[in-house]
């Protein structure tokens, strides 16, 4: 009777060692990957015991990167340096990078093709080989994290979950590159359990790379954001102020279509208000936003502080350059996804996803083609129609709030208790 009393207790003494453990790998950081944050969260909240392997990157978001952490009490972080200290790791993963680049990809194998990728890979391996515990669910975002994610998810005997944010085969012009990310997902993706995409053109892009059509191990999981982080917008409405557009990014800079959107908000500058909210580099600063008096730049926010701040606009500005690559064409970013769930009336450039976007959530925003004469009329239009912006600010607002993190999450939360209840 002892005996099994003390047993009993055992196991309620060993409760928490019962708990699903999952293990998280990023060549980024948490302040600059909320898709990995969400995910983290959840996984908190569900009560698995989580580890990250992650990146001190050594600038602007290292201490937004730092409170973040503080917030998972009861989470393990694994910090590697992608800094040149220490100095023998940071030239071996460089040298190989770069070597492993030279070569044509159908001659590399996974391990090389993984480092080709990016050198982050060669770190993340090193740090792999140092586990040695075991794992329920291994869970990979960015490209060079897949591969360690898989040898992490063998060597622990772990299901293996791979998030897909853009579509890394088509970032960039660098062909030879294009060709060794696509030939590692190509290897990569078949062997996870369930592959998480950001839009549902990522998503078809990839299963036509992969062969792998309408996969049932393939699923959208939204850029959504928690509905508690967005205020609710004031239903009164001051028509003496001028229209206020914003945009936002972690870093403002040419290529992303902002440039091609200021000369039009020149036209009406007297009747609008438009805040940078990012790290601004300087050469784009001089040539662009200095000498425009209607501009304000704000430094990078947390992103419990910039939802917040958005309420306070009225116009998001969604720019794309399509001309930039293929991802900037089929990619939902966070930035359309915050200004939805805020309320503010979408002003998007005309790429295939922001498209489909505005098509399945009409009365939200409009489409502006910046290469056509139409662009200017549309700029005047919004102005015309101030009033009509303002108000239905509140409304929209309370339509997004049907589409929050709360219930994306669920086709998540779903897949993994599919997995670990077999």
């Amino acid at each position: 009777m002892v005996g099994r009393l003390q047993g009993l207790s055992d196991i309620i003494q060993g409760k928490l060692s019962l708990k699903k453990k999952m293990l998280f790998i990023t060549t980024a950081n948490l302040a600059t990957n909320p898709r990995l944050v969400k995910e983290l969260r959840l996984a908190n909240e569900q009560g698995y015991n989580a580890t990250v392997i992650l990146f001190k990157m050594g600038n602007w978001s290292d201490k937004l990167d730092n409170n973040l952490m503080m917030d998972f009490k009861d989470v393990r972080f694994i910090q590697v340096s992608a800094l040149r200290s220490p100095f023998l790791p940071w030239l071996l993963s460089s040298l190989l990078e770069k070597l492993f680049r030279i070569f044509p990809s159908g001659i590399l194998n996974l391990y090389m093709l993984s480092v080709a990728v990016g050198k982050r890979s060669f770190l993340l391996l090193k740090e792999i080989k140092k586990l040695n515990e075991r794992f329920d669910w291994v869970i990979a975002h960015n490209p060079a994290a897949f591969y360690p994610a898989c040898v992490a998810a063998g060597k622990t005997n772990a299901s293996l979950g791979i998030d897909i944010e853009d579509y890394h085969p088509g970032e960039g012009k660098d062909v030879n590159l294009q060709k060794k990310v696509t030939r590692l997902m190509q290897a990569v993706l078949p062997g996870a359990v369930y592959c998480s995409f950001a839009s549902p053109l990522i998503k078809e892009y990839t299963e036509k790379l992969t062969g792998q059509l309408s996969s049932k191990n393939f699923i959208v999981i939204n850029n959504n954001f928690s509905k508690y982080d967005f205020l609710i917008p004031s239903p009164e409405i001051d028509l003496k102020r001028k229209l206020r557009f914003v945009w936002f990014s972690q870093f403002i800079d040419y290529g992303r279509g902002l440039e091609k959107l200021l000369p039009l908000l020149d036209s009406v500058n007297d009747a609008v208000e438009l805040t940078l909210i990012g790290s601004v580099r300087e050469f784009f600063f001089k040539n662009e936003l200095a000498h425009r008096g209607y501009i304000t730049c704000l430094p990078s926010l947390s992103q419990d502080e910039l939802h917040k701040q958005l309420s306070d606009y009225d116009i998001g500005l969604a720019a794309e350059d399509i001309t930039a690559d293929v991802n900037r064409n089929i990619c939902l970013t966070n930035k359309i996804w915050a200004y939805f769930q805020s309320g503010l009336y979408i002003l998007a450039t005309d790429t295939d996803a922001q498209k489909q976007f505005l098509q399945q959530y009409a009365g939200h925003g409009e489409l502006i083609w910046l290469a056509g004469p139409s662009a200017l009329a549309a700029i005047d239009s919004l102005i015309k129609k101030r009033e009509e912006i303002l108000a239905g600010k509140q409304s929209r607002c309370q339509v997004a709030s049907k589409y929050s993190w709360e219930k994306e999450s669920e086709l998540l939360l779903s897949k993994w208790n599919e997995i670990l209840a077999r």
